[in-house]
């Protein structure tokens, strides 16, 4: 059933999909402090990064990374998904890869994890499940989200 559930939602995903528009680390800092949250570090332990930051409210944090190339972006989208994949007691999860962007969502009753690459930037988030909302509204306002995370990610 859940196999069933991952391949529809993989398959709603492709329709409507636009290419997306990358933002850069002073957009993602403005966006996230004008919605209350604040600016907790600009290192980065991810390699190939030209530019990092990562900003935190009620102890959910929110990272982004701009990238020395689309590949290393795709390479380490890759590396994160595979760090935030949940074996046991998932509850939802929507994977897809279409146009400019890349983009994985997996949640349990402890854990919600989000990563989505538009061209050579990531932004990302690891956090306990009560953390949801606030990723999905700072996501959403960032352009880090697809039609089908909107109706999701509420």
């Amino acid at each position: 059933m859940k196999k069933v559930f991952i391949l529809l939602f993989s398959l709603l995903l492709l329709t409507g999909c636009s290419k997306k528009t990358a933002i850069d680390k002073g957009v993602f800092e403005s966006i996230a402090t004008e919605n209350n949250y604040s600016i907790v570090n600009s290192d980065s332990s991810r390699s190939n990064t030209l530019e990092t930051s990562a900003v935190s409210k009620n102890d959910c944090i929110i990272y982004y990374n701009k990238y020395n190339s689309e590949s290393s972006a795709k390479s380490d989208f890759e590396s994160i998904k595979n760090e935030y994949y949940i074996e046991e007691d998932y509850k939802a999860t929507l994977s897809t890869d279409v146009s400019n962007y890349s983009i994985y969502m997996v949640s349990s009753d402890k854990e919600y994890n989000y990563v989505m690459r538009i061209d050579d930037t990531i932004v990302n988030s690891s956090s306990k499940a009560n953390c949801k909302k606030e990723v999905y509204e700072l996501v959403n306002e960032l352009g880090y989200t697809t039609k089908l995370y909107k109706t999701l990610g509420k």
